[in-house]
């Protein structure tokens, strides 16, 4: 049936009352009801995702709001910490006391017992992670537990072939919740899903899993892969597979030529990777040839890996003629980029 027609049965189904249903041809009354079942399935879905992207979002803004006030308030035993450890460091490295003499100049100045505990509060307190993400998501997963199990049982997800690790492991979940024998062990966890930010917390030792980390894990590249359109739902309208209205076998093959000289593009991959090279190479070498006159951006080398870092530009002035370009407009038609003229 043309979704077209769908759509009239499902606008009908919703305005017309029950009576009015009733009284239809069991044919029509059968296609009307199964249509406007299959749409409010759709729809159900749609709300249960956009509720779990919703929710994945303020977890993990509550939880870095906690974060910050947890590592305020532990900021001054760091910094204590700190302090301590600097002064032995500048012992190890006066050049005028020998190496037999290191250890004993350092007792004279700070006791062991102290060193160590200030170790321990490195250890607990300093962050190893570029992403505060894993940590922000760690003390949610009371939370998630409450809609987990029902999402696993209603929701299947499908996916592109980059999307197979976090399938898997959804998988995984999914079977972990149905029980059974033989029950799934958290030891064949499949690990390709995990990233590198999270890979200590879901494997803080060798060979064991913490099983409420690799479910906030698995969560939080499913909300991302929801974003990027590498994960869809069949039941769906917002989430549903994005390659669905594209040509497939006969139809494209009958199409193809007419696409590729409306777009002024070749049918063969070979000259489009081509082009898109040599786009490529021409914007690297723009950019390294700005590289040593850019202030705002750094590249440095950090455990083996280049990192860029961005500095805040100083925001530039109005100048004149933008002032009085903007007083030119009529107050009803003036643009929000002058809201003070």
């Amino acid at each position: 049936m043309p979704d077209a027609r769908k759509g009239v049965l499902v606008r009908h189904a919703q305005t017309v009352r029950v009576q009015v249903i009733a009284r239809m041809a069991a044919e029509r009354r059968q296609a009307t009801l199964l249509v406007f079942l299959q749409h409010l399935e759709r729809t159900a879905t749609d709300d249960a995702l956009a509720v779990f992207d919703a929710l994945m979002g303020k977890l993990a803004t509550t939880g870095e709001a906690r974060r910050k006030v947890d590592r305020l308030r532990t900021l001054r035993d760091l910094d204590h910490a700190a302090l301590l450890l600097r002064a032995v460091a500048s012992i190890v490295m006066d050049s005028e006391i020998p190496a037999q003499g290191i250890r004993e100049a350092v007792r004279t100045c700070v006791s062991e017992l102290d060193v160590q505990d200030a170790m321990a509060t490195v250890a607990l307190l300093a962050s190893e992670d570029d992403d505060p993400a894993p940590e922000a998501l760690l003390g949610s997963y009371t939370t998630v537990r409450k809609f987990l199990p029902r999402m696993l049982h209603s929701i299947t997800f499908e996916g592109t072939p980059s999307a197979k690790p976090l399938l898997d492991a959804w998988a995984f979940l999914g079977r972990i919740e149905q029980g059974g024998r033989p029950k799934p062990r958290w030891a064949d966890a499949p690990r390709m899903v995990v990233t590198r930010t999270w890979e200590r917390r879901v494997f803080p030792r060798s060979g064991e899993v913490n099983h409420q980390a690799y479910t906030l894990c698995v969560l939080e590249r499913l909300q991302h892969a929801l974003r990027r359109r590498e994960v869809f739902v069949t039941l769906s309208v917002a989430h549903a597979d994005p390659r669905a209205e594209l040509l497939q076998g006969d139809a494209w093959l009958t199409a193809r030529d007419d696409v590729v000289r409306a777009l002024n593009r070749s049918a063969e991959p070979g000259p489009e990777l081509e082009r898109l090279r040599a786009e490529l190479d021409i914007a690297y070498r723009a950019v390294a040839q700005g590289l040593p006159g850019n202030e705002s951006l750094q590249l440095t080398t950090q455990d083996g890996h280049t990192r860029l870092t961005l500095t805040t530009s100083d925001p530039l002035e109005d100048t004149a003629s933008l002032n009085g370009c903007g007083r030119r407009w009529p107050p009803a038609y003036r643009p929000s980029i002058w809201p003070n003229c």
